[in-house]
């Protein structure tokens, strides 16, 4: 029962949640048994013009319905056999409008590095673009999307370029051996202690998403992943 399992999660330190912006219902199911909003995420088409302006706008008016602290965007994905340089061009140039109208808003607008390989977020290289050319854009740092995408680029070179854009944070591990497979927060091989001691060490005071997509038992071993990031913060 989705009221039982938030009670639970808000018992175990659990308290807030990140949802897509077109999941109204639940989300106002959740927050009314007392979970709070971290981030609200959904993709943006910005390679297709109509409709990704028909998007930009539902996420907005969700946003402002639900009060959210922050917009993370997913960018379309490289279609295939692209001029990737100009798809780039394309994506940018909806990103800094869409960042621009939220901030207008009031909205903190995040992307974050993407799991899926074919993501202009999956690699280090297109993403430092993106914040060149938009100053307002933050980064969601996610511990382990570039290790699943393998492309071979690595987090910790994304959390030194990136550190000054940091406004969100998701954990998840993966075993060393399987790059998109499961591993309980603290029990893979991606650095999450590290990031999370150096981003609270240098004043970082807001959320860590605990992503533990893959276990067997999603909420029991959120628990866990609860129980060690707080030793990891004490």
């Amino acid at each position: 029962d989705e009221a039982v399992v938030a009670r639970r999660m808000i018992a175990n330190g659990v308290t807030g949640i990140d949802a897509e912006f077109r999941e109204d219902e639940r989300l106002r199911r959740l927050k009314d048994e007392g979970m709070e909003l971290a981030s609200m995420y959904g993709m943006i088409h910005f390679l297709e013009p109509a409709k990704g302006a028909r998007e930009a706008d539902a996420f907005l008016a969700s946003a402002a319905s639900h009060r959210a602290p922050r917009l993370m965007v997913i960018p379309d994905n490289f279609p295939p056999d692209c001029d990737r340089e100009k798809a780039l061009d394309g994506i940018i140039a909806g990103l800094a409008d869409f960042t621009a109208r939220a901030k207008k808003e009031g909205f903190q607008v995040t992307i974050e590095d993407f799991g899926a390989a074919s993501s202009p977020c999956s690699q280090i290289a297109p993403m430092q673009r993106m914040f060149d050319s938009i100053p307002d854009l933050g980064f969601t740092i996610d511990t382990g999307n570039y290790f699943h995408a393998g492309h071979g680029d690595d987090i910790l070179d994304a959390f030194r370029l990136f550190r000054a854009r940091i406004r969100h944070a998701h954990l998840k591990d993966r075993p060393a051996a399987a790059p998109q497979g499961y591993a309980p927060l603290g029990q893979g091989a991606l650095p999450n202690e590290r990031i999370v001691r150096e981003l609270v060490a240098e004043g970082y005071d807001g959320w860590f998403t605990l992503e533990e997509h893959g276990a067997k038992d999603i909420a029991a071993a959120t628990y866990a992943a609860a129980a060690v990031l707080r030793c990891w913060l004490a």
